[in-house]
């Protein structure tokens, strides 16, 4: 019997916040770039076949940065993006923010926040990841994508809690999955 795949799950690198946009359209930090860069030298010795990412700046820029040191194929694919929350204010306190958060994962058939529900981001990010990895049949894949709904993914796979695996990774932080089962690996929480 082979070994399973491995899915690599990244949280994008830090963006470059600007508050009067929404998040959607937040480019890539400076750190972000080393970060990403960091994260390439760990994946040296954990080397995927193909880096795919959402269609957001901030995991597109990272995905390049990645692919590019490990000299990898790229490609951006549609509906990797984050739980989408548009119509949500900037949260200049990031107590205020977590705390919204929580009760997102706490009531996931409620709207909290945003224009879609837990539910309704688990299933559209687990649809497209299940996209990918079709697309990509004998390949180990890096998706560089975000928090909320890598934390939705993962946890509901494994009987996890969401809030302490969103809280806990970080930028370009990486959680490694088998595929199909998404039977976690290990959670490599920052670079």
């Amino acid at each position: 019997m082979s070994a399973p795949r491995r899915l690599f799950l990244i949280k994008h690198g830090r963006p470059h916040v600007v508050p009067e946009l929404p998040a959607r359209q937040w480019a890539l930090s400076d750190e972000g770039v080393r970060q990403s860069e960091r994260l390439a030298q760990w994946f040296q010795a954990h080397l995927p076949t193909q880096v795919v990412s959402s269609l957001e700046p901030k995991a597109r820029e990272t995905g390049k940065v990645l692919a590019s040191r490990l000299k990898l194929p790229f490609s951006p694919a549609p509906n990797l993006h984050e739980h989408q929350r548009e119509n949500a204010p900037f949260f200049p306190d990031p107590a205020l923010f977590e705390a919204k958060v929580q009760e997102f994962f706490g009531e996931p058939n409620r709207l909290v926040f945003g224009e879609e529900t837990a539910d309704q981001a688990h299933s559209r990010f687990g649809q497209a990841v299940n996209k990918v990895m079709n697309e990509y049949l004998i390949d180990d894949v890096a998706l560089v994508a975000h928090g909320t709904v890598i934390a939705l993914l993962v946890s509901r796979a494994n009987g996890l809690a969401p809030f302490p695996l969103w809280k806990a990774l970080g930028f370009c932080g990486v959680v490694e999955v088998e595929w199909p089962s998404l039977k976690l690996v290990r959670v490599m929480e920052r670079v």
